[in-house]
């Protein structure tokens, strides 16, 4: 699911969903099609944004023509006493905020 993501100025509270230039792009569960066009529309690197499917993926930072890609980890629990962490990919460049998640993080229903 690709959703934009942007606080109203006018009323902190709320949160806008349309898609505009500075919205966060928030890319949860994608398949590899909605990868592939948000690599193709955003000059991505389609390689990278597919890294975020290995369970195995490590944190790095690489910077490829422009745009910074980030790979961290989220904790996400699996049980009652236990946690597993899923990969999370930030992209960051001028004009461009970006995550990636094979799963929603449930910080993001705090964020919002």
């Amino acid at each position: 699911m690709v959703e934009y993501i942007s606080k109203i100025p006018e009323r902190p509270a709320l949160v806008s969903r349309d898609a505009h230039r500075k919205a966060w792009i928030s890319v949860t569960a994608p398949e590899k099609s909605e990868l592939a066009i948000l690599a193709k529309k955003y000059d991505l690197d389609a390689d990278t944004l597919f890294d975020i499917f290995d369970d195995d993926e490590v944190t790095r930072l690489e910077h490829l023509d422009g745009h910074d890609y980030i790979f961290a980890r989220f904790a996400v629990k699996t049980g009652d006493y236990s946690v597993a962490t899923r990969p999370i990919l930030l992209i960051a460049s001028p004009n461009l905020t970006m995550t990636v998640a094979p799963e929603k993080p449930h910080i993001y229903d705090d964020m919002l």
